[in-house]
This record gives structure tokens, C-alpha cells and sequence, in this order.
């Protein structure tokens, strides 16, 4: 009788213990499920933003872009600030214009900042310019005290036209500056705190940023462009082998730094000589040679050949709405997210539609 009751005892505790683990099984389940999701769910809404630049050279057509895209910006770069011969900083003839269409596109009402672009372009007084000077920025930022000029001078201007930051696009850095340009960074950036400003800082695709420490607080924009252009013969201005690199590289820039594409591309003559055309310009000159452009399966890019009235031969590469796509897709599944566009001015209305539904 006893022997009984205990092995009753014993089956009433097994199914328990079996009931328990059942519970215990599915409970998991849905705390594996539920994570599962809220992963998903994180990278599904994973923040997103695009920002832009406007250039004075062409800013009517600038203008005409920015209105279609304004509602979906997180902030507006003005292009921008250069140096005179005096190597003093100065805005050109058409920099009101990028100030009115900036206004006309009522960015701020939007949630969008305004930036003054800094560039190391000296303007020469014969109408021609030294572009991306290297001893410009050896200058400004080699002792405390021209970093701390150049502190002032740049705050003065941003609060003189009402930016809400300053972007520094220093670029061709000497390997034996980037020590100082460091230290340029993180005293420009206190300098631009303490008067409610902000910094973005540009990063070319070749920039040692596995070797130095950039500081925390500015936001840094890496260059996903010019893997071709006018230094080299045809071919795109990214691909996605180069994006996948320079998303490791940002692995190692502090902050949530941003990706930059470029829009438009390249017409090369017969000498190898390019020059810049954009997406508008280059379909145009495809349509009157009567050619069909190719798309690259390596980057997404467009290319095609023509003849020019001269009887030339050029070479086109350029981004249009799917390339776009194809290059943000692929930043967005290495983790990037945020992404800018060099340059509005151009562009064609669906790659333009694209842009403002995708942010």
C-alpha cells in the first residue's frame, strides 16, 4: 500500500515537472520570439536621415532640386566658404542665392539645419583658384594660436549669417599634419559648442582614420565618390566593393558618422580628359547620340559612348535613381544610415522622388 502511494507520489510529480518544463519551454519560445522581433523591429527602424549640399556655382538649378527634397532633409550644406589670397575667408557672388533658396524652401519649418561649407579652395585674383591647397591647412591649424584664429573667424561668419553649424572640408591632408588637424577639430568644435553651433567635418575616402583618434562631438562625413573622375579614365564614382570598405573604416569614426554619394558623373574625351556632367546633362547627351546606356553590374552605374559634332569620341559614366538605390541599399545593410548627397543641382525628378520618399 505504501509502495503504491509513493509511486503515485512519484507520477503526480513527473507530470508536473513535465507540465513546468512545457511552460517553461514555451515561455522561452516567447521570449525567443519577442527578441527575435525587437531585433527586427530595431533594424527595421533603424533612424535614417539624408543631407545635402548646394553649390553657388549652380544654384538656380540647386534651387529647383532643394524644393523637391526639402521636406526630407536632416540638414542643408551651403557650398560655400573659400580663402582669399590673403588667405582670409570669403563667399562668392552667388552665396545670397543659396541663403534665399534655403529660405524659399522653408527647411528650418521642416526640422532641417543650415551649414556654412568652409573649403581649403584659395580664390586667385585672375578668376582661377588653387583647389584643395595642402599648406592652406598646414597654416591654419599648426600653433594654438592660428587654431585659435581660425576658431574665431569661422564662428563670427556662421553667426553673422544665422547657420546652425560649420562644416570643414579640408581636404589632400599632409600625413605629418593630421596630428594638428586633429587638434583643429576638437578646438573648433568647443569653439562652435559654446556659441550653440554645431560641426560636421568632411573625410576623404584615403584619410589615415585607422591610425588617428578623431575626436568625439563633430559629425564626421566620409566621401563614398571619386573612385573615378578627373584624375583616372572612365568609370563610376563608387561601386559597391568601395562602400563596403569605407563602412568598415567608419567603423572606427566616433559619433553616427555619415556616407556621401555623388550624383551626376563623368564625360571623358579621347585624350582622357573628364569633365563633370550630371544625371540631366548626361541623359540629354545620350538621347541626341541616340544611344542606350548600359548599366555596370559592379557599382549600378549608367555608361555609354558617343561621338561629338567634332567627330570625338567620349566616354559618360554617371548615377541615376537606381543607382542611388543600389548605393544606399548596400551602406544601409553594412549599418549605415545616414547618408548626404553631393550635389543637388541637376538631378532628375524620380531620382529626386526616390530621395524625398526614401527619408
Amino acid at each position: 500500500m505504501k509502495r503504491r502511494k509513493w509511486r503515485n507520489r512519484m507520477l503526480l510529480a513527473l507530470a508536473a515537472v513535465a507540465v513546468l518544463g512545457a511552460a517553461v519551454w514555451r515561455y522561452g519560445d516567447e521570449l525567443r520570439g519577442m527578441a527575435g522581433g525587437a531585433e527586427q523591429e530595431s533594424a527595421a527602424s533603424a533612424e535614417t536621415a539624408l543631407s545635402a549640399w548646394i553649390v553657388d556655382w549652380d544654384a538656380e538649378a540647386g534651387a529647383a532640386d532643394l524644393a523637391a527634397v526639402a521636406a526630407s532633409l536632416e540638414s542643408l550644406q551651403l557650398f560655400g566658404a573659400y580663402y582669399d589670397e590673403q588667405r582670409q575667408i570669403t563667399l562668392r557672388e552667388g552665396f545670397n542665392r543659396l541663403i534665399d533658396a534655403a529660405d524659399e524652401a522653408a527647411l528650418e519649418e521642416n526640422g532641417g539645419e543650415r551649414y556654412l561649407t568652409v573649403v581649403n579652395d584659395i580664390l586667385l585674383g585672375n578668376g582661377n583658384s588653387l583647389q584643395k591647397d595642402t599648406g592652406l591647412v598646414s597654416n591654419l591649424a599648426a600653433t594654438v594660436e592660428s587654431r585659435r584664429d581660425h576658431a574665431e573667424e569661422v564662428v563670427a561668419l556662421a553667426k553673422e549669417y544665422g547657420f546652425d553649424g560649420v562644416e570643414l572640408d579640408y581636404e589632400r591632408i599632409a600625413d605629418a599634419d593630421w596630428p594638428h588637424v586633429i587638434a583643429l577639430y576638437n578646438e573648433m568644435h568647443q569653439s562652435l559648442s559654446a556659441e550653440g553651433l554645431k560641426l560636421r567635418v568632411l573625410v576623404e575616402p584615403g584619410a589615415p582614420v585607422t591610425q588617428h583618434l578623431l575626436p568625439e562631438g563633430p559629425q564626421y562625413v566620409i566621401m563614398a565618390y571619386n573612385l573615378y573622375g578627373t584624375h583616372s579614365g572612365p568609370g563610376p564614382k563608387a561601386d559597391l566593393a568601395m562602400i563596403g570598405k569605407l563602412a568598415a573604416k567608419m567603423d572606427h569614426i566616433p559619433g553616427d558618422p555619415v556616407m556621401a554619394f555623388a550624383a551626376g558623373g563623368f564625360d571623358w574625351n579621347a585624350e582622357g580628359a573628364a569633365s563633370a556632367v550630371t544625371e540631366i546633362a548626361a541623359a540629354k547627351l545620350a538621347e541626341s547620340a541616340g544611344v542606350q546606356p548600359e548599366r555596370d553590374r559592379k557599382s549600378g552605374a549608367l555608361y555609354f559612348a558617343y561621338t561629338d559634332e567634332q567627330g570625338d569620341k567620349h566616354t559618360v559614366w554617371y548615377a541615376d535613381q537606381e543607382t542611388l538605390r543600389l548605393w544606399i541599399e548596400g551602406a544601409k545593410q553594412r549599418g549605415v544610415h545616414r547618408v548626404a548627397i553631393w550635389r543637388l543641382g541637376g538631378i532628375s525628378e524620380s531620382s529626386l522622388d526616390y530621395l524625398s520618399r526614401q527619408f
